[in-house]
């Protein structure tokens, strides 16, 4: 549907997702398993045979590894986890209450008319483009043809995005208003960004660990074929729109709908702050599927959990926004060091 960025440590060796994630609809038509979008072959002549016992053994670079690097975020993932038990700073009660945008059903209707102009957008772009879709397609999207999906994703959505301002601009501020001020706001979701990095990254790195348990291979260090094409094909006129909206587009688009519509929605139905918040997540970790490694999303829950608490605690959508867009600027320039 939008764009994200996930780190999914494992800590020596970085684990990163970024590309377009897709709605229910959108992953049918863009599957991650759909020869369409499927890696280049090497060959399709080169004869399959069979594996030996030696070949099949586990290999020293296949083996699970702990190094330094790791136990440190680990215990630094536990000095953080320490500190957030003991300063309560997990608790969401004497919440401020935000402005009525409209009934909880138009905000989820909107949401999920989100969802819908993902695909579609999509779509009417690959038809405007003449992009191929078939299933008799043997490569992945260029960085070009990926761009132009995006820019039709984004045009189709931001009748969302309208709606969602309209609602803003006729809403009644609380009063009184105990929201934070939007410097407050963003402070806060500064200081969750950094508690939540090492309890994300750990999350990552144990949701790794079972992938590679489950199938002898260790993650790719690069989990997604946007940011695959990226490091192909740096500083060329589709690599800067992408960025831009990776870096920038993207966190808007998602936090309006998971958060403004979504996560508000389900507290306007009489939900609590946390079941809210844990739910939210699940769908905005569970919309990536197909467009992040499986292993990825146990980071990304985590991740989203944080940008719920944050919207909660402040009632300021500032918070989350300026977090993903902190967060996906710094794994983008991570991935771009390593590689």
């Amino acid at each position: 549907m939008v764009f994200s960025l996930i780190l999914i440590s494992s800590f020596g060796q970085q684990l990163i997702a970024v590309g377009p994630e897709s709605s229910a609809a959108a992953h049918e038509f863009f599957s991650a398993d759909d020869p369409r979008v499927a890696p280049a072959k090497t060959s399709s002549a080169v004869p399959i045979s069979p594996i030996s016992p030696e070949e099949a053994a586990p290999t020293e670079d296949s083996a699970f590894k702990i190094n330094v690097a790791d136990v440190l975020m680990l215990l630094l993932a536990a000095v953080f986890l320490v500190v957030i038990v003991q300063k309560q700073w997990f608790r969401l009660d004497r919440l401020p209450r935000p402005p009525g945008l409209a009934d909880p059903l138009v905000l989820l209707v909107l949401f999920l008319l989100g969802l819908a102009l993902a695909a579609i957008g999509m779509m009417v772009s690959a038809q405007v483009f003449g992009i191929e879709h078939t299933a008799e397609r043997e490569v992945g999207f260029t960085l070009v043809e990926q761009s132009q999906l995006m820019l039709g994703m984004y045009l189709a959505q931001s009748i969302v995005l309208v709606a969602f301002a309209f609602l803003l601009l006729r809403a009644r501020s609380p009063q009184p208003d105990r929201r934070s001020s939007w410097a407050q706001a963003a402070l806060v979701g500064g200081v969750a960004l950094v508690l939540i990095w090492p309890l994300m990254s750990v999350a990552g790195f144990f949701a790794g660990g079972v992938a590679q348990f489950l199938t002898g291979d260790r993650p790719d260090p690069v989990a997604h074929e946007t940011l695959r094409r990226l490091l192909e094909e740096p500083w060329s006129p589709a690599y800067v729109a992408m960025v831009i909206g990776v870096v920038l587009i993207a966190p808007i688009v998602e936090e309006v709908l998971y958060r403004g519509l979504l996560q508000r929605a389900l507290r306007g139905f009489g939900i609590g702050p946390w079941p809210a918040v844990i739910a939210t997540s699940a769908a905005f970790a569970l919309m990536h599927l197909g467009s992040a490694d499986v292993h990825a999303l146990a980071a990304l829950f985590v991740l989203s959990l944080a940008f719920g608490w944050a919207y909660e605690r402040t009632g300021r959508l500032i918070a989350p926004v300026l977090m993903h867009i902190l967060f996906n600027a710094g794994n983008l320039a991570l991935a771009l060091t390593l590689a």
